[in-house]
């Protein structure tokens, strides 16, 4: 995922000869050890008329195995290994080879995200211009409320996705040569915005980054040939259209869900550290432990919540006292 993981020296670019000669060996050598191509690993595909490559990424589903990574090197052999959740990555044949964990509930949305050169970048961003989020997680809405940030599924399904966004699945499977063909596959979506994809979030450094690929400055080169100005549709707007589109009631659900998070917030403005120090003179680990034990005797958090909405601020302070 990009071919910079590992030290300078261990791997270098490759040509698609050489390409196409590690990707066999990568197939031969999960198959024989019980890996399923397609099932249980997919080779992530590249644009067709690429010709050097910084690394190879490969889909590997994680299933209820936390030796998975282990099992890898045994059987690649590497000597260098850099984890960055959920991407594993090592050498092989001098090439940086890219795992990418994938959990079976994610896995047919995970493909049409990193495959073509890693379109789901760009499938991300006009999410993103309808408050959304597209990744290999699936398309999800992203609820910020006070200081919790929080995801919201909203679907699985890389078919109802691609038509959500009135992009026109049948020409993805058919693959695409250069990012020209990808420029021109989101151009045709209704949802096509210039400023979906000039805009960048600099707080982001990945983004960043991304933004500065050679691919990504000339995905732009070629969207600038047209000018499509669109208004950016508001929470409210989207909510209601993924309401109609897939039928996950979004509104009640952020609504419900902003609920809780102010009770949330208003029990623990109720139960506050300070108010406890100040009450009981202790800190650190002895303030923790009374907190916890203060916690541990409600059989459930809604109960919790419950005595704590129903009893005064002195009410509540006495009942610590019983942990002291």
């Amino acid at each position: 995922m990009g071919g910079f993981a590992l030290q300078n020296g261990l791997t270098r670019r490759i040509n698609k000869i050489e390409y196409n000669s590690i990707c066999s060996d990568i197939c031969r050598i999960l198959s024989v050890n019980g890996y399923i191509e397609g099932q249980d690993f997919y080779l992530i595909q590249p644009l067709n008329e690429k010709e050097s490559f910084g690394d190879i990424d490969v889909l590997i589903k994680k299933n209820n195995n936390p030796h998975l990574g282990n099992e890898l090197c045994q059987l690649f052999n590497p000597t260098q290994i850099k984890v960055n959740k959920p991407v594993y990555s090592f050498n092989f044949k001098e090439c940086q080879i890219d795992f990418i964990f994938t959990k079976p509930r994610h896995w047919g949305v995970a493909k049409y995200f990193y495959d073509w050169g890693g379109i789901g970048f760009l499938l991300g961003k006009i999410a993103r211009f309808r408050k959304l989020k597209l990744g290999q997680l699936g398309l999800l809405f992203e609820l910020q409320h006070f200081e919790v940030t929080e995801d919201i599924e909203v679907s699985l399904d890389p078919i109802k996705i691609f038509q959500f966004f009135d992009l026109d699945l049948d020409r993805y499977n058919e693959g695409f040569n250069n990012i020209e063909e990808v420029a021109f596959w989101f151009i045709q979506s209704k949802w096509f915005s210039n400023a979906v994809f000039e805009r960048v979030a600099v707080k982001d450094g990945q983004i960043i980054r991304d933004t500065q690929r050679p691919i990504y400055q000339e995905f732009l080169k070629h969207i600038r040939k047209v000018n499509v100005v669109l208004e950016r549709p508001t929470v409210e707007e989207t909510a209601k259209q993924v309401k109609d589109f897939f039928g996950v009631d979004l509104p009640s659900i952020i609504e419900k869900r902003k609920k809780e998070i102010d009770i949330e917030r208003h029990c623990r403005f109720k139960t506050n550290g300070n108010l406890l120090m100040e009450r009981f003179k202790i800190s650190g680990k002895q303030l923790g432990k009374l907190i916890n034990d203060f916690q541990n005797s409600f059989p459930t958090k809604q109960e919790r919540i419950k005595f704590i909405l129903e009893h005064s601020e002195e009410e509540i302070l006495q009942y610590f006292e019983n942990f002291i």
